[in-house]
C-alpha cells in the first residue's frame, strides 16, 4: 500500500516533461499569460478534485485509476506552469538581474511543500484519529478551491513581458513584411 501511495505520487513526476514540452511551445505561441492561467486552472481544478474523490469501497479500482489521472494532470500543468513562471519572471527582470529573478520560481515547490506539511499538521490536530482518515485529509485538497479564485484573479491582471510583446511585435512584422512582398511577386507576375 506504500510503495502504491508513492507510485502514485511519483506518477505526477513523469507527466512534468511532457507539459514543460507542449506548454513551452504553446507559451512561445500564445504568450505566457494564457499559459500560467491554464495551467494554474488545470493544477487547481485536479488537486480539489482528488479532494472529491470517491473512495475504493465506493467506485473500486476506478478511484485509483482516477486519482492517477488527476496526478497525470497535476504532473502535466505543473511542468508548463514552472516553465512558464520562470521564464515570465525572468523577461520582466532587468537583463543585468534576470537570473536572481528568475531563481524565485525556484522557491514555490519548497515553500509549497513547508505549507503542505503545516496545514496537514493542523488538519490532523482539528480532526483527531478516523475524523481524519475518513475525511478530513480531504480539507487540504478543498482548499485549492479559494486559492483558485484568488489566484486566478491576480494572474488574469498580469500583464504580457516587454520583452516577450517586443518579439511578438518582430515577428508579426516580419510576416507583414513577407506577406507584401508575396503580394507585389503575385502582382508583378
Amino acid at each position: 500500500s506504500l510503495l502504491m501511495a508513492l507510485a502514485t505520487q511519483g506518477l505526477g513526476f513523469v507527466a512534468r516533461p511532457l507539459g514543460g514540452i507542449v506548454f513551452g511551445h504553446l507559451g512561445d505561441k500564445f504568450g505566457r499569460k494564457p499559459i500560467l492561467v491554464a495551467t494554474f486552472l488545470m493544477l487547481g481544478g485536479a488537486t480539489a478534485a482528488i479532494g472529491l474523490l470517491p473512495t475504493y469501497g465506493q467506485i473500486g479500482i476506478w478511484a485509483t485509476v482516477a486519482l492517477v489521472v488527476l496526478r497525470m494532470i497535476q504532473g502535466f500543468a505543473l511542468g508548463g506552469e514552472f516553465g512558464a513562471a520562470v521564464i515570465l519572471v525572468s523577461e520582466y527582470g532587468e537583463p543585468k538581474r534576470r537570473g536572481f529573478w528568475a531563481a524565485w520560481p525556484q522557491s514555490g515547490a519548497p515553500a509549497g511543500t513547508v505549507l503542505a506539511t503545516v496545514t496537514v499538521g493542523i488538519l490532523a490536530v482539528v480532526f483527531p484519529g478516523d475524523a481524519f482518515d475518513n475525511w478530513g485529509w480531504r480539507v487540504a485538497f478543498l482548499l485549492a478551491v479559494p486559492l483558485l479564485i484568488i489566484g486566478f484573479l491576480i494572474r488574469r491582471g498580469v500583464e504580457e513581458s516587454p520583452v516577450y510583446q517586443a518579439a511578438q511585435a518582430k515577428a508579426e512584422a516580419a510576416e507583414d513584411k513577407a506577406a507584401h512582398k508575396e503580394s507585389s511577386s503575385i502582382i508583378e507576375a
